[in-house]
């Protein structure tokens, strides 16, 4: 499919080719390529594999948010949804890109980390802190219908009560209709599942000290160790909340929510993160 679609040129904005192509055909083409980035990406994330399509290998231009009910080929100038107007897929789109785009970027600086040989716990514990800050900005400067509260990593007040969670296929939850909740949500899972995955390195030794018991001993009493293992049980807590809410929307309203192939697996890790984190801090070792 990416190979098909470089043929057809979609990895080349239409801009560059003036005249080729009109408003409606050029936006067409870049939410096609755009989204064919974003499957690249998101199975490339859940199979961890490397993806097809490298950063910066294209030049195709993000779409535009336009009004989904007013954009057709007659159109001669694009109708961009207003910021405080209504939510539509197109603003949808752009923001699946737009977190598909860090994901992809900070798992591309995570994988230039952990192909040195012996990389240190501290630089290890260093780029998980610098990407952290940068997930937490990046939520911070989310529009604000795709906000969720008082946004943050692994704040209980991300996510409402559980007794405020109900949902009705009538109704919806503070006002907010259930397809933006479910958007919401989904941001959610995907950086609290980011930001775990940062911390994780971190709490593994190395395989060829695995076996020593005063390496272990020391390894999991360290400063070090214990600020991963805070930083990981923390996301995997925002992580099971959000998937336990974005369960119930989807009990709820099934026909609103979009298939989410990772849901199983994101649950997975963060419950046995939590888990793993429980029994190390039963043990007699742990802080």
């Amino acid at each position: 499919l990416v190979n098909i679609a470089r043929a057809m040129g979609l990895d080349v904005d239409p801009d560059l080719t003036p005249g080729r192509y009109g408003l409606y055909e050029s936006e067409a083409r870049r939410r096609a390529w755009w989204d064919i980035w974003w499957w690249d990406a998101y199975t490339s994330t859940l199979s961890s594999r490397a993806p097809l399509i490298p950063l910066h290998a294209f030049s195709t231009r993000l779409p535009l948010d336009v009004d989904e009910e007013v954009f057709t080929s007659a159109c001669t100038s694009a109708p961009l949804l207003s910021p405080t107007g209504k939510e539509g897929v197109g603003r949808w789109f752009g923001m699946r890109v737009r977190l598909a785009q860090l994901v992809k970027d900070i798992n591309f600086r995570t994988s230039l980390l952990s192909s040195l040989e012996h990389p240190s716990v501290l630089l290890s514990l260093e780029h998980a802190s610098q990407c952290e800050a940068e997930i937490k900005q990046w939520l911070l400067d989310l529009p604000p219908a795709f906000r969720m509260g008082n946004e943050g990593m692994g704040e209980e007040s991300c996510i409402p009560p559980h007794s405020s969670m109900t949902l009705s296929s009538n109704a919806s939850h503070g006002g907010t209709p259930p397809t933006l909740l479910a958007q919401r949500l989904d941001i959610l899972m995907t950086t609290h599942r980011l930001a775990m995955g940062l911390y994780l390195p971190s709490l593994r030794p190395h395989s060829s000290l695995s076996s020593d018991s005063h390496y272990n001993v020391k390894h999991e009493t360290s400063p070090q160790t214990h600020q991963a293992r805070v930083g990981a049980l923390t996301a995997a807590h925002g992580l099971l909340r959000s998937g336990r809410h974005f369960v119930e929307l989807v009990c709820a309203r099934p026909d609103l929510v979009r298939r989410k192939d990772g849901l199983g697996l994101s649950l997975c890790c963060g419950l046995v993160c939590d888990v793993h984190s429980g029994i190390l801090f039963s043990s007699p070792f742990s802080l």
